[in-house]
């Protein structure tokens, strides 16, 4: 049975929301990177395949809801990326149905720069009207009508393709290479002569496994807000940035930051409790983290250093 497309309202926007279908596979492997992907998966999109349009982004999916547009700047998002990168790692016929879609309706393509182009002149095609397309009229979409079906139609489209089991694996490769590409010179810095691609778990230690990888939970959400908690991370303990006492504080630098939703709260309403709950749920890390570095409630306080 088809998951139910809903129109959700947003604000002064609206558009299209199709629910995922599995849950993200838990990483079985040791590596680093791999546990951090799956970590800000959890939170971004817990479940494969779910899309929603209703945001004035005219369409968002994949494991971190890689939008088609960037609202501010109007310019073209990472979507159509991922696009092209399973067109290379797992083609299919969910994505033989997209490409149809795009070619027949609106006469687009995805081209080998990932950027959405005009299949005759070959210009980039505007955020405005990718929105248009996608969330008929303006990111406004009605509750019935030509144009409610239309949003619906790409919606499922888009569903029906990032729900496939077969493109499982090339996206959280897809996202892997996204969070490797996020704060590259901090992390650099951070990691120091660490290969984050290599990194394990067992070799780090479990603490600094999690702390990093709720570091990069956050990131996706926020990088800017995520790298200064990284730096004062690294300008605190220096050489000994990898210790357990590290780890800590650089949990509760991100659980005690004053941005959007972060701060750990009572209500357990909040990032930090979002991401210390999937965390724990996915058994990768020793539940005794859960009561020493990362515990129900953070303290006020900064953890001695």
């Amino acid at each position: 049975m088809a998951n139910k497309a809903d129109r959700i309202q947003y604000k002064t926007w609206s558009g299209i929301r199709i629910r995922g279908t599995n849950p993200v596979p838990v990483p079985t492997s040791d590596l680093h990177i791999d546990r951090a992907a799956y970590l800000a998966t959890s939170l971004e999109s817990p479940k494969m395949g779910a899309v929603q349009s209703y945001d004035r982004a005219a369409m968002s999916g994949g494991p971190f809801h890689f939008t088609a547009i960037q609202p501010n700047p109007m310019v073209q998002g990472s979507l159509f990326q991922l696009l092209r990168h399973l067109e290379v790692a797992a083609p299919c016929e969910a994505l033989d149905d997209l490409w149809d879609a795009l070619s027949v309706h609106e006469g687009w393509f995805v081209a080998r720069d990932g950027k959405l182009r005009d299949m005759t002149s070959g210009d980039l095609i505007p955020a405005a009207t990718i929105r248009n397309v996608f969330t008929p009229p303006g990111g406004k979409v009605p509750t019935a009508g030509p144009q409610r079906e239309q949003a619906e139609m790409w919606a499922r489209l888009f569903h029906t393709l990032l729900s496939d089991p077969a493109t499982y694996h090339a996206q959280q490769e897809f996202a892997i290479e996204y969070l490797m590409r996020g704060q590259r010179k901090a992390e650099k810095d951070f990691y120091g002569t660490r290969d984050l691609l290599t990194m394990r778990a067992s070799s780090e230690g479990m603490d600094m496994d999690l702390a990093l990888s709720v570091y990069h939970a956050h990131s996706v959400n926020a990088p800017g807000p995520a790298v200064k908690c990284l730096n004062a991370t690294k300008a605190t303990f220096g050489a000994n940035r990898f210790s357990h006492a590290a780890a800590a504080y650089l949990i509760w630098r991100l659980g005690r930051y004053k941005y959007g939703r972060w701060q750990d709260t009572t209500d357990g309403r909040n990032r930090y409790d979002h991401t210390r709950a999937a965390a724990r749920k996915s058994g990768m890390w020793p539940a005794v983290l859960f009561t020493t570095i990362m515990p129900d409630n953070l303290s006020i306080k900064k953890p001695v250093t």
